[in-house]
């Protein structure tokens, strides 16, 4: 649900500013203004479960093209020094107490939360979401 509502406030935003542009365009307008291809950068996630408990993570993260992602925790402490790691389709966790990296599936969830490993490791609305129907908002 918060994702989908997080989609439609950045298309809503994006096709505001967006003229004459089909719906695969936008979304790669989208991929290309909130997924760079190279970065580094720290995240902060903030998992808000149905009963209103949050628990916040903060990660580490660098990217190298469209097939390599790392990112490391840093914080709460229960979590930190966990590392992730993305090369094309395959992912893997690093847990230090286990020292060895665990293979995960994109679906899994390796803080327990409602947001998966592909939510942390790849956004690629392009190939996620299709674009069914744009309209230009009128001035009401």
């Amino acid at each position: 649900m918060l994702k989908k509502l997080f989609v439609f406030l950045v298309l809503a935003f994006i096709a505001a500013t967006a003229r004459a542009m089909d719906g695969d365009a936008l979304l790669r307008e989208v991929d290309r203004n909130l997924e760079p291809p190279s970065y580094e950068m720290y995240r902060k996630l903030i998992n808000i479960e149905p009963d209103c408990r949050k628990k916040e993570f903060v990660l580490y993260m660098v990217r190298k093209g469209n097939e390599k992602v790392a990112g490391v925790f840093l914080s709460p402490a229960s979590d930190k020094g966990r590392g992730m790691l993305r090369l094309g389709d395959n992912m893997w966790l690093y847990i230090p107490n286990v020292g060895k990296p665990i293979r995960i599936t994109s679906l899994q969830s390796a803080t327990g939360g409602v947001f998966n490993n592909a939510d942390i490791l790849k956004i690629d609305f392009g190939a996620e979401y299709a674009v069914e129907k744009m309209e230009e908002p009128g001035e009401d």
